[in-house]
């Protein structure tokens, strides 16, 4: 009886287990994030990118799971970045509220793109600074981004070591990119505003050996997918894998993107996977629709 019993326990208890691992996999490093010279710390991933924007702007930025993190450092004497993340966030009518952060006030917006990625800006001016804080991911409510704005703490000005030591608030730099980088190519100057381009390249779904067979797809021509300017502001760098519908026709079916890039940049590879040319399979000695991925590649350097 004892051995039933405990039989019947492993079963119950499996599931249990398995829920558990699956729940705390996708665990992110997080740490408090305070740069020298600074009046703010924030609680980020762990690998920051951090970019000098003339003598008196800061840009810091880091990526966790589908969620972006930028943050934005001007002086009140000339906020160029602020001025420009309010421009984009016009074009988007968005729902504005009053939030405080500490002793203080400051200003949310929040509204969905056209790509559907949610964003959330948060302007606050401090004594010395004016602070954005952006966030934009594909999931609404997403608990990444609840916590770091919940964990946005202002005034903390951090002087910089008298000595001249090598300043330690400088994380690792990692590209902004849900996957490894590819084979895009671009010019920048330091303040992001360089020029890119995207490559494509078309990969099947399945290998296509079928004895039957008579000829494979032949992609003739493929257009770039060119940077947006507000992909380059934000240094938006990764890649956008699109599953392409190459009909017996000659046309382009349906393009649908696998993974995406915010500010315009899914779009874009879209527009450009529509305008690939190619010569259709042929099988049995008749044209055949196939599907592949075609991958485009964005990088800033």
């Amino acid at each position: 009886m004892n051995k039933f019993l405990w039989i019947a326990l492993l079963i119950f208890a499996a599931p249990v287990f398995v829920f558990a691992q699956y729940e705390t996999k996708k665990s992110e490093q997080w740490e408090t994030f305070a740069p020298l010279g600074e009046e703010f710390s924030a609680e980020v991933p762990a690998s920051v990118l951090t970019k000098e924007r003339g003598k008196k702007s800061r840009f810091y930025s880091a990526f966790a799971e589908d969620a972006y993190f930028f943050i934005f450092s001007d002086s009140r004497k000339d906020a160029f970045n602020t001025r420009k993340v309010s421009e984009f966030a016009r074009g988007y009518q968005p729902v504005k509220s009053v939030s405080a952060v500490g002793n203080f006030s400051g200003e949310k917006s929040s509204f969905a793109d056209a790509e559907g990625f949610y964003h959330i800006i948060l302007t606050v001016e401090t004594k010395n600074r004016v602070y954005v804080f952006h966030t934009t991911s594909e999931t609404e409510n997403n608990p990444l981004v609840e916590r770091f704005f919940a964990n946005i703490q202002l005034n903390r000005l951090l002087e910089k070591n008298i000595a001249g030591a090598e300043d330690k608030d400088t994380k690792s730099i990692q590209d902004l990119a849900v996957q490894n980088l590819g084979n895009g190519y671009g010019s920048g100057t330091g303040s992001g505003n360089g020029n890119g381009v995207g490559n494509g390249e078309a990969m099947p779904l399945k290998s296509q050996t079928s004895a039957n067979q008579t000829t494979s797809l032949q992609i003739l021509s493929k257009p770039r997918a060119s940077y947006t300017d507000w992909a380059r502001f934000y240094q938006i760098s990764g890649k956008i894998p699109l599953r392409v519908t190459f009909l017996a026709d000659g046309n382009i079916g349906s393009v649908t993107a696998v993974r995406k890039l915010p500010f315009g940049l899914t779009n874009n590879a879209i527009n450009a996977a529509r305008a690939i040319r190619f010569q259709p399979a042929v099988k049995d000695g008749t044209a055949s629709t196939v599907t592949k991925l075609v991958e485009y590649s964005f990088m800033i350097y």
